[in-house]
């Protein structure tokens, strides 16, 4: 290979990288998002879905303390798996800065994927 040929395989290698990448990360964002919503949705409907004769045995403040509980265990575990996501999108900008700076004309496809992920970002929030 020549150089021109390998610069242009490896500058092909690391946007498939970098593509794939963004496509994890924003699922991800999408079904952590979704799973939290049904998980939370489940557990208030099978308290409150259930039949009321077991209450008569238990303090109600008791259940709702458990619930309560369970709930912050499930935010914090989000609030963690949220703040991962941030520093590895940070790190790819970094990658990508230094990949631009070899092989420059990886500037044009990542402004394809700006462009993209502007407008799956934007019609996430009309919904």
């Amino acid at each position: 290979f020549s150089n021109a040929e390998y610069a242009g395989l490896y500058g092909a290698g690391v946007a498939a990288e970098f593509l794939i990448a963004q496509v994890k990360y924003i699922a991800m964002a999408f079904w952590c998002q979704w799973a939290w919503d049904k998980l939370q949705s489940d557990l208030l409907g099978s308290v409150l879905g259930s039949s009321l004769m077991w209450l008569q045995g238990v303090p109600t403040g008791k259940i709702i303390h458990l619930f309560a509980g369970s709930l912050n265990q499930i935010q914090e575990r989000v609030c963690t798996c949220s703040e991962l996501f941030v520093l590895q999108f940070c790190f790819v900008f970094i990658i990508s800065g230094i990949v631009t700076s070899g092989f420059p004309p990886f500037a044009g496809f990542l402004l394809v994927l700006a462009g993209v992920g502007y407008r799956l970002l934007s019609r996430q929030d009309s919904t």
